[in-house]
C-alpha cells in the first residue's frame, strides 16, 4: 500500500520506484543494525550483572546527658550496659554509637570493651553562643550551625 502510494504521487513511475527500492533497502540495513546493536546490549546488561548484593542495615544510637533530677547520676550508663547485655545480635546490622561527653569516659570504656563502633561529640561551652543566637521577642530564633572537630574512634 505504501509502495503504491509513494508511485501515484510520483510523476515518472520508473525513477520513482527505483528511489522506493533503495530508501526501503537502507532502511531494512538501518533497522537490521539497530536490532543487532539492541540484542548485543541485551546480552551484554544480562552477562554483566552483579551478584544480589545481601541487605545491611545500621542502629544508631545517641546516648544524652544524664539531666538529674530525672535521671540518676549514671543512668546513660546503666541503659547502655542494659542494651549491650540483653539485644541479641542482628543479623547483617551494624550498632553504632554517638556519645555525649558527659559520660563520656566511662561509656567509652564499656564500648570499647564489648567491640561496639562509636564516635564522640565534643562540647565547648565558650562556642555555645556562637552557635546560637535569640532573636526579640516575638521574632522567630535563628539557629546557626557550626561544624566542630570531632573524634572517631
Amino acid at each position: 500500500m505504501r509502495v503504491y502510494r509513494e508511485l501515484k504521487r510520483a510523476s515518472a513511475p520508473l525513477a520513482t520506484l527505483a528511489r522506493i527500492r533503495e530508501r526501503a533497502a537502507r532502511q531494512a540495513a538501518r533497522d537490521r543494525l539497530a536490532r543487532q546493536r539492541v540484542d548485543a546490549a541485551r546480552e551484554a546488561y544480562e552477562t554483566s550483572q552483579p551478584a544480589p548484593a545481601k541487605d545491611s542495615f545500621m542502629l544508631g544510637r545517641t546516648i544524652g546527658n544524664d539531666l538529674e533530677p530525672r535521671h540518676t547520676k549514671g543512668q546513660s550508663h546503666d541503659n547502655v550496659r542494659f542494651v549491650l547485655d540483653n539485644e541479641p545480635e542482628l543479623p547483617d546490622c551494624e550498632k553504632f554509637w554517638i556519645v555525649d561527653p558527659d559520660e563520656e569516659a566511662r561509656i567509652v570504656d564499656l564500648l570499647q570493651s564489648r567491640g561496639q563502633s562509636f564516635h564522640t561529640i565534643p562540647f565547648e561551652l565558650d562556642m555555645a553562643p556562637a552557635l546560637i543566637s535569640f532573636a526579640a521577642p516575638g521574632q522567630p530564633s535563628t539557629c546557626r550551625a557550626r561544624l566542630m572537630p570531632s573524634r572517631r574512634r
